[in-house]
C-alpha cells in the first residue's frame, strides 16, 4: 500500500473546550503522512493558544474574519488550505477513534473505482437532558435520511471534491447536505461506500451548530434544491436510457 499525503481539515469557532481532543484524536492516529488544517471562523476564546501549541508543520493555523459563524466559507478555506491528495473533515468539537484514517485508506485504494468512503458515527451528548430534546435517533433518520452519509466521517479523493466544488455560503445551516446531496445527484458520485465499523463520535451539545441552527426556513431552503437537483438526475438517466436504447 502507497501513503499519500492526508490533509484532516477542522473547521471550528470558539471550541477551546473541546479542539484539543479534536486534534489529538487525528495526531494519535496510526496512518503517515498526514497534516491537520485548522480554520478558525474568528474565535474570541482560547481557541488560538490552545491550536498554535502543536507542531505548526503538522498542525497548521489560519485565522479568518468571521462573519457570525460562518460555517461554509471556513470549510472552502480548508480545502484552499490543504495539500493532501486525500481530504478528510472533522468538526472541531467531534473526535476520531483509532484507525479510521489507515481503515479508510486501505479500502480506497483496494477500490480505484470508489471516490469516497464513510464510516460510522455514533452520537454522545454532554448534558444528558439533552436527551429530552434531541433524541439522536430522531435527528438522525430525519436529517441525514437514515443513511451513514456524514460528511465527518468521509475520507476523498482531492479531485472529487474539486470537481464538486465549494460549499453553498449563503446557507445558514444544512450547507453539508447541501454538498452532499450535489455529489450524488450532480456529480453521480457512488455515496454508498462506508465501513460498517464507528470510527467518529459526534458530540451534541447546546452550543454546536446541529442544535443551535435547526429551522424550518433553511430546511426547506436545502430541501428544495435537493429537489431541483434530484429531478436534473432523473433527466440525465432517462435521456442515457433512451440514447442507450436508440442504439440498440
Amino acid at each position: 500500500m502507497s501513503f499519500p499525503l492526508i490533509s484532516v481539515m477542522i473547521p471550528t469557532f470558539n471550541r477551546e473546550k473541546y479542539i484539543k481532543q479534536a486534534i489529538d484524536s487525528v495526531i494519535v492516529q496510526d496512518y503517515r503522512p498526514l497534516e491537520i488544517i485548522v480554520v478558525d471562523d474568528g474565535s474570541t476564546d482560547m481557541t488560538a493558544e490552545t491550536v498554535e501549541q502543536y507542531d505548526p508543520n503538522i498542525v497548521k493555523y489560519f485565522y479568518k474574519k468571521n462573519y457570525g459563524m460562518d460555517d461554509a466559507s471556513a470549510r472552502n478555506l480548508c480545502v484552499q488550505k490543504a495539500s493532501g491528495e486525500f481530504l478528510a473533515w472533522l468538526d472541531s468539537d467531534d473526535y476520531y477513534l483509532s484507525g479510521k484514517l489507515s481503515a479508510q485508506m486501505e479500502y480506497l485504494q483496494q477500490h480505484p473505482e470508489c471516490e469516497i468512503v464513510f464510516t460510522e458515527v455514533e452520537d454522545f451528548f454532554d448534558d444528558d437532558n439533552m436527551k429530552k430534546e434531541m433524541d439522536p435517533n430522531i435527528y438522525t433518520k430525519i436529517f441525514f435520511g437514515g443513511t451513514k452519509v456524514f460528511h465527518t466521517t468521509m475520507l476523498a479523493r482531492r479531485e472529487m471534491i474539486l470537481r464538486v466544488g465549494p460549499r453553498v455560503e449563503n446557507l445558514r445551516a444544512y450547507g453539508d447536505h447541501e454538498w452532499l446531496y450535489r455529489i450524488y445527484f450532480i456529480h453521480n458520485v457512488d455515496i454508498s461506500h462506508c465501513l460498517n465499523r464507528v470510527y467518529v463520535r459526534r458530540r451534541m451539545h447546546k452550543n454546536s451548530v446541529a442544535y443551535t441552527r435547526r429551522n424550518p426556513e433553511t430546511l426547506a431552503a436545502v430541501t428544495q434544491l435537493t429537489d431541483k437537483y434530484m429531478r436534473e438526475k432523473i433527466r440525465r438517466d432517462l435521456l442515457a436510457a433512451r440514447k442507450k436504447q436508440s442504439k440498440q
